[in-house]
């Protein structure tokens, strides 16, 4: 069979797949003709013919068949879902690869289907009798014969992922993934709908939660659009909303900060609370969030690591190949205390430095000698007129 790669485009079984004549040509080396058996593999990224390797390629496809040429598109016919194994690269970059079989959870009535399908397939035709392509539309819906051909139809115009995609081909359950296309589509509509003033809509619960939803990405979307067009004038509160995005904040901290942002907003940049909220938004989104994954632990470099930096304390460096070695065994590198207890100058602080060079960490000293008061460990009220952060939060900042 001839192994057809594809980006950003939904591929669904029992659906038609449209890829353009150029590509199929480039990526397969062949004159794309009627009736040629293919399989469409689907690309991590829109990456060269010449440097695809089998990690760019995703591991579900489907079988197909070459129905026909038009508008310098070749309409594929796709049949089943195929799991693609053992791919291999020829030299002339063609791809070679195993398909097996991987058939879905068929958990809804052909009935329910054939239900939503109309609705669907209905709704658009709709849509389109106000649009400029509404006789080749209304053609093409006549024609569609099932939820995987509007999506193919449609697939350039979403406003999903290339990952967003996929994930409905790799959906096993029917009812799960007849679900999502429903959703997308709705949205899709909604989002049409809502730059030419829409029609009336439907005044139920469902419908609304649909518009509210299409609101906010659309909003979302105009707002990322105008931050690139001109960079220089994002605000303050703009700039923090998309750094708590960006941070990897878990949902505690991620509500606390739509609160701070939403207080800022409401009070304004003149508000005295103002650079209060500021700075402790800028500290915030600022905090490492996201978990780092635990890196090997090499004893014998720990060791060698330790003997140069420290002549004897024997005892205390086993006692630290120890503590190492456990970690390394439980590929756990957090929650272990270690006390030290010895006269200044004794080596305390070299040792916790050579510590955190053998575990390949960046080592922080928050001294607590002499600390009176408690505000100066935990951090201070933020009523408090240049509050601050407590030492521990301020060193892992």
């Amino acid at each position: 069979m001839i192994i057809v790669p594809v980006y950003d485009t939904v591929v669904l079984p029992e659906s038609t797949v449209y890829v353009r004549s150029v590509r199929y040509a480039a990526y397969t080396g062949e004159r794309p003709a009627k009736n040629d058996k293919v399989i469409v593999v689907v690309l991590r990224e829109d990456t060269p013919k010449d440097e695809i390797t089998p990690e760019s390629i995703y591991p579900l496809a489907v079988t197909g068949v070459v129905r026909g040429l038009s508008g310098g598109l070749v309409c594929i016919e796709t049949y089943t879902r195929v799991g693609v194994e053992n791919v291999k690269i020829s030299k002339d970059h063609r791809l070679e690869l195993s398909a097996v079989s991987r058939p879905e959870l068929p958990d809804i009535e052909e009935s329910d289907l054939k239900k939503i399908f109309r609705r669907l397939r209905a709704d658009l035709s709709e849509f389109s009798k106000d649009t400029e392509a509404e006789d080749s539309m209304l053609r093409f819906m006549d024609n569609c014969r099932s939820l995987g051909d509007i999506m193919g139809a449609v697939s350039p115009t979403l406003k999903l992922t290339a990952e967003e995609k996929y994930k409905l081909l790799e959906e096993n359950s029917l009812i799960q993934r007849t679900k999502k296309i429903e959703r997308i589509l709705d949205e899709t509509l909604e989002m049409a709908r809502l730059s030419d003033e829409a029609k009336k809509s439907r005044d139920d619960e469902y419908k609304k939660a649909y518009k509210e939803t299409a609101i906010k990405k659309q909003i979302e979307y105009l707002q990322k659009k105008l931050d690139e067009m001109y960079p220089d004038s994002v605000s303050d509160i703009r700039r923090f909303e998309t750094k708590a995005h960006e941070a990897g904040m878990n949902s505690e901290a991620q509500d606390e900060a739509k609160r701070v942002i939403r207080r800022m907003k409401l009070e304004g940049e003149s508000s005295h609370d103002y650079g209060m909220l500021y700075d402790y938004m800028d500290l915030l989104v600022d905090m490492p969030w996201k978990k780092e994954e635990p890196k090997e632990i090499d004893i014998s470099k720990a060791e060698e690591i330790l003997d140069e930096d420290h002549y004897g304390l024997k005892k205390v460096k086993e006692r630290i190949i120890q503590q190492i070695a456990v970690m390394g065994l439980k590929k756990k590198q957090s929650g272990s205390i270690l006390l030290f207890v010895g006269a200044p100058g004794t080596g305390k602080t070299s040792i916790g430095k050579s510590i955190a060079k053998a575990l390949g960490r960046e080592y922080v000293r928050v001294s607590l000698g002499g600390v009176h008061d408690e505000s100066d460990i935990r951090g201070h009220r933020r009523t408090y007129v240049g509050a601050m952060p407590g030492r521990i939060i301020d060193g892992i900042h």
